[in-house]
């Protein structure tokens, strides 16, 4: 009695299911292994019914619930993304050739982006001689990558790292590093990252605080040393602008004594008697103040000078003829000479 009705049952569910003929047993994968990919990138599908031969199934890849590619006897499937549409979500199905048995595989879901760049970065970009340093190279939202390493110089030309397909490396060169993501068949490369320079320094840049004590310090010392060079310059300008000026004045003072000088000064003559031998008779003459008188006003260096005398002690033959002359009025030419600034005649 038990035994009818097991084999009853199996009966019915053999029946629901060939009735039905959906059986969700296949499996859907997909090569890159990741859900989001790139404009330009190759994506394979492949349908497996891991039942029978290959050749006995026809195979069907949906998108979104509706036909993307008809059934074939091709259990893979290479699709080029060459847009953002071609996100969605993708099933196959497989269909034996004999009968109506049909098999359903999981969804795979797919999402586009852009081109991407890969991202360069250092844990420092400054090592010392025999040490080293970590690049890392990246690509956003998505994995399955290998990564390319390139290095270049301000003199030599860009090469690329070989043997070096991580995601993480150690350098102990200096130079400018670059690096691109790859992945897929036919491969695919992201764009080249941003350059990342590295230099080599003979000793550690670490900073402590006595050096930068010390630092300050120093660069105090050296701006109070500027101040007072600074201020000693000034004061040197400052009494040689004096000793100019003092000069300048001492100048203008003894110009304007010249010149008092020259309109004041008083000029003497000499005035003797017509005949030299008369002079050795009668030597004593009382001389009266001269007054200058300029006639022309046009030759300062000719003058004349109105001027009386008269004989102290002369012989008797002479005393007439003396007294007649002491009344008249003389008129001597002067021309003066100037000796430490009085005119002497």
């Amino acid at each position: 009695m038990g035994a009818t009705l097991l084999c009853e049952l199996g009966l019915f569910l053999l029946c629901t299911l060939l009735c039905t003929g959906h059986v969700q047993d296949a499996v859907l994968t997909i090569e890159p292994s990741s859900s989001s990919f790139f404009i330009g990138e190759f994506v394979t599908f492949k349908c497996d019914m891991n039942e029978g031969e290959d050749t006995d199934w026809y195979y069907e890849i949906r998108k979104d619930g509706r036909e993307f590619v008809p059934y074939n006897t091709d259990k893979y499937f290479r699709l080029e993304i060459i847009s953002t549409r071609d996100s969605g979500e993708y099933q196959c199905s497989g269909s034996l050739v004999s009968s109506r048995h049909i098999k359903n595989s999981n969804t795979v879901s797919i999402t586009v982006l852009d081109k991407p760049r890969a991202t360069l970065t250092a844990a420092t970009t400054i090592i010392p001689v025999g040490g080293s340093v970590t690049l890392t190279c990246s690509v956003q939202s998505s994995d399955g990558w290998k990564y390319e390493w390139f290095r270049r110089t301000q003199t030599t030309s860009e090469v690329q790292i070989r043997d070096q397909q991580n995601r993480d490396i150690r350098v102990s060169e200096g130079g400018i590093y670059s690096c691109r993501g790859t992945r897929g068949n036919p491969v695919y490369y992201t764009d080249r990252s941003d350059d990342v320079t590295i230099e080599i320094t003979s000793q550690s840049r670490t900073v402590t605080f006595p050096t930068l004590l010390i630092t300050g310090l120093l660069c105090g010392i050296l701006l109070i040393l500027l101040l007072l060079l600074l201020c000693y310059i000034k004061l040197l300008k400052d009494k040689s602008f004096i000793r100019t000026q003092h000069r300048i004045n001492q100048d203008e003072a003894q110009h304007s004594q010249n010149k008092y000088l020259q309109g004041d000064a008083c000029i003497y003559e000499s005035i003797g008697d017509y005949d030299d031998r008369e002079k050795a008779e009668c030597r004593d003459f009382t001389y009266s103040l001269i007054e200058l008188k300029n006639f022309t006003k046009k030759d300062d260096s000719l003058l004349y000078a109105d001027a009386t005398y008269s004989k102290a002690e002369c012989n008797s033959n002479k005393r007439k003829s003396a007294t007649e002359a002491g009344d008249k009025a003389v008129y001597s030419e002067i021309k003066p000479q100037e000796t430490q600034g009085i005119f002497m005649l």
